[in-house]
């Protein structure tokens, strides 16, 4: 299993850095570049790479982030998944273009496009305008013959909240984004399962709810958190940061 050391020294910077940068500790000093090449060194050292040269295809795709470079590094939700096809289209011999946010720049001697993110109606016909073969990842919009990739967030909501009535809690807070996002693809399906499972369950509180109130991020979140762990403390110990759901379902 790979250390701190493994990735410190694969990047080229110290194990302190290292450890600063994967909690997001706001006072390391590291460039936007380091922070990148740690992180990616952090899930390449997961895996080891077989490539069958004999079979390798020289297709080319573009793999689309709906943010750009450094939106991605402040949620490598997103990020983690990008990596994940790269590493899987090197594995079977493809070339790989990266697009951050400009989809204008997809070049046109792709094969097909990986959209990965929260795309928006008008974002979805600029990539369908390519006729391309395109695979949406996380967009909950109908978008026609492209194919789509989505977690199931509700079923995932439901096993946490039983998780934790199973082991005898009933004050089960969540922290999330309660309205239309700035991206008009409708309320966060965990929003809504969170609502409709507790009041279900007899559970639902109002005063144990957590709105993002503003920009969707993990900056947004972790202020979230501070507020109920002040406002909120008698229950910060069954408080559940159910936006996590996505990491937990990515692995």
């Amino acid at each position: 299993m790979a250390t701190m050391a493994d990735i410190a020294k694969m990047v080229g910077v110290s194990i302190a850095t290292v450890s600063r940068v994967l909690n997001y500790d706001d006072k390391v000093v590291a460039s936007d570049e380091t922070r990148r090449k740690i992180f990616e060194a952090a899930e390449s050292l997961n895996y080891t790479k077989h490539i069958n040269k004999k079979t390798a295809r020289r297709e080319k795709i573009a793999i689309v982030q709906w943010s750009s470079q450094e939106e991605e590094l402040n949620d490598i939700y997103y990020m983690s998944i990008r990596l994940g096809a790269e590493k899987y289209a090197e594995e079977h011999g493809l070339s790989i273009s990266r697009v951050y946010a400009e989809y204008e720049k997809i070049p046109g001697d792709v094969e097909g496009i990986l959209a990965i993110g929260k795309f928006s109606k008008q974002q979805i016909q600029v990539l369908q305008s390519f006729q391309k073969p395109i695979c949406f990842v996380d967009t909950y919009y109908e978008v026609g013959s492209a194919d789509q990739v989505m977690v199931d967030f509700e079923q995932a909501v439901k096993d946490v909240i039983d998780y934790f009535v199973q082991q005898g809690h009933q004050r089960i807070g969540y922290i999330g984004s309660l309205a239309e996002d700035e991206m008009n693809s409708g309320i966060d399906p965990r929003s809504l399962e969170y609502t409709r499972y507790m009041q279900k369950l007899g559970l639902y509180r109002k005063e144990d709810v957590f709105d993002f109130k503003g920009k969707y991020d993990v900056r947004a979140g972790y202020q979230q958190m501070i507020s109920a762990i002040r406002n909120r403390g008698i229950i910060c110990r069954q408080l559940f940061l159910l936006q996590m759901i996505r990491w937990r379902s990515a692995v």
